[in-house]
């Protein structure tokens, strides 16, 4: 049995509602540190997913589940996805009123329209230069030949 300090630092899972509790608490406090870092922003109460009273109603089964991602964002891969997929595990299975997840920043969504948008016009360049090509095809060339040919 792991002392309730040495929880976060094994992968080994957890059944009591304390060691949980603990196990949660920690991991919310890693996805804070990691949204400041990462710039993002979090929409909702984040506070209200630590000290929840209503572990012991959990399954078996719905306790591996919440084990599963706190061990990995506590050890493996700490990413966007997988913190949205443990919000939304502990928002369904312990009924919490308010949902929170992780957006993303203003900068990176910004960048990632002007990407689309610059997606969209090198597309329509594109579409344009063949237009061009299957307009132009040898004519030039087969002008220069001609007045080559031309003799006065």
């Amino acid at each position: 049995m792991n002392t309730l300090e040495n929880i976060i630092d094994t992968n080994e899972y957890v059944y009591t509602q304390k060691e949980l509790q603990i196990k949660i608490n920690t991991t919310i406090d890693n996805i804070n540190r990691w949204v400041l870092v990462m710039n993002y922003q979090i929409t909702g109460d984040i506070t209200k997913y630590k000290n929840i009273n209503k572990i012991f109603k959990l399954s078996r089964n719905q306790i591996k589940k919440i084990n599963r991602y706190a061990n990995l964002l506590n050890h493996k891969k700490i990413s966007h996805k997988y913190i949205n997929q443990f919000l939304h595990t502990i928002y369904k299975m312990i009924d919490i009123s308010e949902r929170v997840y992780i957006k993303k920043s203003d900068k990176e969504l910004k960048i990632q329209k002007s990407r689309s948008d610059w997606k969209i016009a090198r597309d329509n360049a594109n579409k344009l230069l063949s237009l061009y090509k299957n307009e132009k095809g040898d004519y030039y060339k087969i002008k220069t030949e001609n007045e080559k040919a031309f003799v006065l």
